[in-house]
């Protein structure tokens, strides 16, 4: 996806990250009317409170991000820099963990003899790609899917040989 592509998904209530972004993402939070008795920060709450109550905040793109101690954080007014408006690696959101229970649910269909077939990564995989872009606008890069089929793969064959 480019960068407008990305625009409206956010528009639609889509979750937008780049490739490479990892876990992180923005959004948009829409345009309110914010009163003020719900405001807890005392200047917006005296801005709220002098306009008669309420105060129109306009909406912003947020990021979810982490701080430089590596803990997640919310950046309010995120600001897409010349990169991010170039680039053509924007993909709808999705979290590892539903990638993931996305690409088990698929690779379950899989005998654990392909999981170590040559060509599973060329065939299988090129299948889960195309079926998982199609599922909800999904704009998931090769690359993660790629990664996430082959550790669900291997760890679908260990289980099925300790069985054995």
């Amino acid at each position: 996806m480019d960068f407008g592509d990305a625009i409206r998904a956010l528009k639609q209530g889509e979750r937008v990250t780049r490739h490479g972004w990892g876990e992180d993402y923005i959004w948009l939070m829409p345009e309110t009317m914010v009163h003020a008795d719900w405001c807890r920060e005392p200047g917006l709450k005296k801005l709220a409170e002098d306009a008669g109550g309420n105060i129109q905040c306009f909406g912003t793109i947020r990021m979810l991000t982490h701080d430089s101690h590596g803990v997640r954080a919310i950046l309010t007014g995120w600001l897409a820099s010349q990169v991010d408006i170039l680039a053509e690696d924007w993909e709808i959101y999705i979290c590892d963990e539903l990638l993931r229970t996305t690409i088990e649910g698929l690779v379950d269909r899989v005998d654990c003899e392909k999981c170590l077939d040559k060509n599973f990564r060329s065939e299988e995989i090129q299948t889960l790609y195309h079926r998982i872009r199609t599922m909800r606008g999904f704009y998931v890069s090769y690359e993660r899917i790629e990664k996430t089929a082959l550790d669900i793969a291997d760890k679908k064959y260990r289980k099925a040989m300790e069985n054995i």
